[in-house]
């Protein structure tokens, strides 16, 4: 606070000259001049403190745009990673599902020179196992439960379709599997499938 001058002499004539009038004019001086004092002290810290909490906010604006990055990088980089394994684990899918159905519907008889749909199963199991970490755990059971659809039928015709002269026993015990597995290429697999292909758009965003 500046000190007025001439507040100061008009209180002073006011008052009268003498020695009483000399220390209550000292005093009030000195009054006046101490808070003017702690007023521009108190002025410059309020100054000072808004300055410092203005670098530190900036500070952390800067760091936190910093994380921010970070975390779009490695975001980017796990969706893309992402969808690589995804892609893999898709193609694998179709071309499983398709060999399998024809060696189901061949009766189990095998391809010379080529896998087995016995042995693409086992493949295709082992495959995703080692990549479940990319999925969360609903789709993971929806995996399972694809793998579990589809080996069954080709277990089926692995086991049966070797039987060169089965008993009248084996014989019925073959021809009702069959059926099951070929019902289960028309509905349980071709369902199965279907779920996942939806939760891998979601996850693609390509839905």
């Amino acid at each position: 606070m500046a000190i007025n001058w001439q507040e100061v002499f008009t209180t002073i004539g006011a008052i009268g000259i003498g020695g009483t009038v000399c220390v209550a004019a000292t005093a009030w001086l000195g009054r006046t001049f101490i808070t003017d004092r702690f007023a521009r002290a108190a002025k410059e810290f309020e100054f000072k403190l808004k300055a410092d909490a203005d670098r530190e906010v900036e500070g952390l604006r800067s760091s936190l745009q910093m994380v921010a990055v970070e975390h779009q990088v490695r975001f980017s980089n796990l969706h893309e990673e992402r969808a690589k394994v995804i892609a893999d684990l898709y193609t694998r899918l179709v071309i499983l599902q398709r060999e399998a159905e024809r060696f189901v519907f061949n009766l189990g008889k095998k391809t010379d020179g080529q896998p087995s749909a016995f042995e693409r199963v086992y493949d295709f199991y082992c495959f995703v196992d080692e990549r479940r970490i990319y999925f969360p755990e609903h789709i993971c059971r929806l995996l399972e439960q694809y793998d579990v659809a589809l080996r069954g039928p080709v277990v089926h015709a692995h086991v049966y379709g070797d039987i060169e002269y089965p008993n009248h026993q084996t014989l019925i015990e073959r021809n009702e599997g069959f059926k099951k597995s070929f019902d289960a290429f028309k509905n349980e697999i071709p369902t199965a499938r279907r779920k996942l292909e939806e939760e891998f758009r979601l996850i693609l965003g390509a839905s």
